[in-house]
């Protein structure tokens, strides 16, 4: 993790454990996704720890569904079930982790090589409630097993984000367009996001970050003690976790949660490579 500190908007924040290494983005386990979760700080499934390890799979479902569960970590045994669209309610098994009540995909970007999703839960342990929040990104569940080959020079990413957010006394949903700047050579990544809350009825959002680093062995890149992130023209301290999707990289995706003084936001991004339209 880096040293940016703690992320907004949730009581315990955890980087679940990544997709499979190899040669220069070889995805050796498709099925294994990044998930960003962030927990009621009263869960005791946090257990307080800042890095656990786990470990989450995501697949496709016969129907149209998808399925996330997670195999490792402070919630192994955790299966969601989803409708492939967000807002509708999903069944969740809690496994080992207690009993579990409702659960939805609230938001999804789906690509031809990736997919990023924004999972709710209610979970039930001793009679107390809890809500916590998964958000995904791996390869889409649906498409061909490939391996990624990360171009030379740099390539820029166009693409949307939806977050949930809260800015001054304003909280709710934040969409816009994000903006993917990678330096293959250097191995840097650097972006924006631009756009609103609740569909432009609240405050305008912005964000800039830079310095993230990319890792050649899993077309992974994320945040580190060296990144820079500003929200609302103000130093913010989180995270931001990628990766690149596609034969060629045609797609970028990931999750993030920052914030500062002003407010924060923690959700999933998707983006393609310039000039081409990818997300569905």
């Amino acid at each position: 993790m880096n040293g940016q500190g703690v992320a907004p908007l949730a009581g315990a924040f955890f980087l679940l454990a990544a997709c499979g290494g190899g040669g220069d983005g070889d995805n050796i386990d498709r099925n294994r996704v990044q998930v960003m979760s962030q927990f009621d700080g009263a869960d005791p499934n946090a257990n307080g720890e800042d890095t656990p390890d786990a470990v989450a799979r995501l697949y496709s479902a016969p129907d149209g569904q998808v399925r996330l569960e997670m195999t490792e970590g402070p919630m192994a045994g955790m299966v969601i079930l989803c409708e492939d669209s967000a807002g509708l309610s999903c069944h969740v098994n809690a496994g080992g982790v207690g009993a579990t009540g409702t659960g939805s995909l609230q938001h999804r970007l789906s690509g031809r090589f990736a997919y990023v999703g924004t999972f709710a839960v209610q979970h039930h342990n001793n009679g107390t409630t809890y809500n916590n929040t998964h958000h995904v990104h791996g390869a889409n569940p649906s498409a061909d097993t490939h391996r990624v080959r990360l171009p030379d020079g740099s390539r820029q990413f166009d693409g949307q984000f939806v977050a949930g957010a809260g800015f001054g006394d304003t909280g709710g949903i934040a969409t816009g367009d994000v903006m993917i700047f990678a330096n293959f050579d250097t191995a840097v990544v650097s972006g924006t996001m631009d756009g609103a809350l609740n569909d432009g009825a609240g405050p305008e959002i912005s964000v800039v970050f830079n310095d993230l680093a990319l890792d050649r062995a899993t077309a992974g890149f994320a945040t580190t003690d060296a990144s820079r992130i500003t929200f609302a023209d103000a130093r913010a301290w989180g995270e931001i976790d990628g990766a690149f999707y596609g034969p060629r990289a045609e797609e970028a995706a990931g999750s993030f949660s920052f914030g500062n003084d002003a407010g924060g936001m923690s959700g999933i991004f998707l983006a393609c490579q310039r000039g081409t339209t990818c997300i569905d």
